[in-house]
């Protein structure tokens, strides 16, 4: 895979930022030091495209709940413009208007990728509220049928007000970014005849559907010990996350990009290898570009790892550390390199968490 050049100016905490993508990459750092927010500069512009059909505007208040005037970098209380996010050769640029308070925004003309897809930190909670809606409307529907009444009045009316609830939780900034996410996530599943299912290793297996009329998701899980079948919110939300990633890959474009925030969450250890792993080849298998931010340094060891076993090359891995101080309030990112024997550079800050401990 062709790498790409990444440069991001003026956006949040990031003052002036370049960086190389190439097929996994990881974005790690102490809490607040700008791992998301480059990570979505990154989705944004590309999804900003003039090949895309959503305007950069409509983006970003669907990521943040918020307009560009917002999220551009603040020195004394001032937004810093313009706001710059370059990918390759395109330019999603935001700058200030003759008029005044008016901002004036230019689209990348193009993407490297063949689309985007996010995968959010509290992709979990999200999921779980585009269950909600389909659970009320099978809860009026067999309230219809024990009435032996045609499919109208009270659930039309329930299908109704929710399908206008769940286009309002898109559409308006409410609970940023689910609107993007349940977006991708009906995009990469798009309406399938069949039910979507797979299985992962020593784990289970899911069943994902997506009735054409309601376009709403069913989730089971097949519990591999006890062969018990268990709807969402009986499932484990390790397992959860791991289906969400599988079923949304396996059907992207191939040359995708897709982002996907710590994806460690709501797993043991064992689990983070074999997920990371599974989205090594995937990324493989569909030509992706993985964008991960993380707080755990299992991500990039276990990345480091494959290379060392020969099923990624230390050129597909890209790990950035991600650091502010009081002294440096803006992200400073530094590169650790990946060696064919499975190592990488260390962390700038080991120092400072073996002293902690010990």
């Amino acid at each position: 895979m062709k790498a790409v050049r990444a440069r991001v100016v003026n956006w949040r905490c990031i003052s002036d930022v370049e960086l190389e993508l190439s097929r996994l990459n990881v974005l790690i750092g102490k809490n607040s030091t700008g791992k998301s927010s480059l990570a979505y500069a990154i989705y944004l512009a590309s999804k900003s495209s003039e090949q895309r059909p959503f305007t950069p505007e409509d983006l970003v208040m669907q990521l943040y709940g918020h307009g560009f005037e917002m999220l551009a970098r603040k020195v004394d209380g001032q937004p810093q413009l313009p706001i710059s996010i370059r990918i390759g050769e395109e330019e999603l640029v935001v700058r200030p208007r003759q008029e005044a308070g008016k901002l004036e925004v230019i689209r990348p003309k193009d993407s490297p990728w063949a689309d985007e897809y996010l995968l959010p930190s509290r992709r979990i909670d999200y999921f779980h509220l585009l269950m909600f809606a389909s659970k009320l409307v099978r809860a009026a529907s067999r309230g219809e049928t024990s009435r032996t009444r045609p499919l109208t009045g009270s659930l039309a009316g329930v299908i109704s007000i929710f399908g206008g609830l769940l286009e309002m939780l898109k559409e308006l900034p409410i609970l940023p970014p689910f609107g993007r996410f349940a977006m991708d996530l009906a995009q990469a599943l798009g309406v399938p005849i069949e039910p979507i299912s797979g299985e992962i290793r020593d784990v289970g297996s899911y069943v994902v559907s997506v009735p054409y009329v309601l376009q709403l998701v069913d989730f089971t899980f097949r519990d591999p010990f006890t062969e018990l079948v268990l709807p969402l919110e009986l499932s484990p939300d390790g397992i959860v996350d791991l289906s969400l990633f599988n079923m949304m890959t396996a059907r992207v474009p191939k040359r995708s990009l897709v982002v996907i925030e710590e994806p460690e969450i709501h797993k043991n250890p064992v689990m983070v290898l074999e997920f990371v792993e599974q989205m090594a080849k995937r990324a493989l298998e569909r030509d992706l570009t993985l964008v991960m931010t993380t707080h755990s340094d299992l991500i990039p060891s276990a990345l480091a790892r494959l290379a060392g076993y020969g099923l990624l090359r230390p050129d597909d891995i890209r790990i950035y550390y991600l650091s502010r101080t009081a002294e440096k309030p803006w992200t400073e990112v530094t590169r650790l390199e990946v060696y064919e024997d499975g190592t990488y550079e260390g962390f700038p800050d080991a120092e400072e968490v073996v002293s902690r401990l010990f």
